[in-house]
């Protein structure tokens, strides 16, 4: 499956698709090389204020993501456009292997009993 065909896969809980999606970038980083290296986490402006990614809900992560997937789309076919030495499959590799949201999928803040 794609990134976009997971995100989108309503047979699937958000845990589920965090999982998969998590497998699947792991393969992409290590194709492109940069596996080894940890990528800072970002913040996100939330109604309550600035939340580390890790922080949020898998529901709100997979909708973060899916924003993401179309950025990087979007992304890539500008660079192609402009320039048709760019391999569309090479850059998409390189926006997801290097995106902080797609790179830590698996980070989980322990929030304790909360």
């Amino acid at each position: 499956m794609t990134i976009t065909e997971i995100l989108y896969n309503e047979e699937l809980t958000s845990s589920e698709k965090l999982v998969q999606l998590k497998d699947l970038v792991a393969s992409i980083r290590d194709s492109y090389g940069n596996s080894d290296v940890e990528l800072e986490e970002s913040e996100l402006n939330t109604t309550y204020g600035f939340v580390n990614f890790s922080a949020l809900a898998p529901d709100s992560k997979v909708e973060i993501l899916r924003n993401e997937a179309l950025r990087i789309k979007h992304t890539a076919l500008e660079c192609v456009k402009h320039n048709t030495a760019v391999v569309l499959s090479k850059k998409v590799e390189e926006l997801i292997a290097t995106n902080e949201f797609f790179t830590n999928i698996s980070n989980k803040l322990d929030l304790g009993p909360l």
